[in-house]
């Protein structure tokens, strides 16, 4: 009977050792098992977060890019903005200029035109002399004319032909009182055409005491007393005052 469960007692144990070797090796396998899946969550993690920040990195990039881009166009966009605005300042600018001499033709084409039959009324040599004092030829009439008396460049041989003229006794009556009105629409043209004049003109008063500064004495004048009468005007610059010509005059003692 002892024989017997003996017997039995090895065969549990040799089942129970042979069990415990299979849980094992199981446990073992489940343990490998285990270790291998985590390591493949772990590298299937860190793979998943690098593809994250490449594409982030990616992103960033190509928005940055796209930005610069944007800012670029914006600034050429910005540049052609600026450069037709000052294209149209300076064709606003022209056309002003262009309007302001329009408007001054218009204005004084009457008087020009009653110029022109003025300067027809003198002699034919002295009509001759004028027109050839503002650039012009003999034949030369209207807007020719105008355009001539109008440059600021004939205004000096303008005056100097009207002054020695008189001095030199070639001018009657009528011719001194052409002369003064042509030379007077001579200066105030050109201011007129600049707009921003470089002359002003000066003009004598009859009864006005002598200014040396802006007046002198005709050939055949007084010496003394008061302007009897303003035979040619003149003209100064307007910024420093300076005189170009005085304004010719006749004195009569008081």
């Amino acid at each position: 009977m002892q024989e017997y469960k003996r017997l039995i007692d090895d065969v549990i144990g040799q089942l129970r050792a042979g069990f415990d070797e299979v849980v094992y090796r199981q446990q073992a396998e489940a343990a490998r098992a285990q270790k291998k899946y985590d390591q493949d969550i772990a590298s299937l993690q860190k793979q998943y977060e690098e593809e994250i920040a490449q594409l982030k990195r990616s992103h960033k990039y190509e928005m940055s890019s796209l930005r610069y881009e944007l800012e670029q166009k914006l600034e050429i966009e910005q540049q052609k903005c600026m450069n037709l605005q000052t294209e149209l300042s300076a064709a606003q600018f022209a056309r002003e200029k262009a309007e302001q001499i329009n408007d001054y033709y218009d204005e004084r084409y009457y008087a020009a035109e009653r110029i022109a039959k003025l300067i027809h009324k003198l002699s034919d040599r002295t009509s001759e002399g004028v027109k050839a004092s503002f650039g012009c030829q003999p034949d030369d009439d209207g807007l020719k004319l105008l355009f001539g008396i109008v440059q600021e460049k004939h205004l000096d041989s303008a005056w100097l032909y009207m002054s020695n003229a008189i001095n030199e006794g070639l001018a009657s009556a009528q011719d001194r009182e052409i002369f003064k009105e042509v030379m007077t629409f001579a200066i105030h043209a050109v201011a007129g055409v600049d707009k921003v004049a470089a002359y002003e003109i000066i003009m004598a008063e009859p009864g006005q005491g002598f200014d040396a500064g802006c007046m002198g004495r005709a050939k055949d004048s007084s010496q003394l007393g008061k302007v009897q009468e303003m035979l040619l005007p003149g003209y100064r610059y307007v910024g420093s005052g300076k005189v170009v010509h005085p304004a010719l005059v006749l004195l009569r003692k008081s």
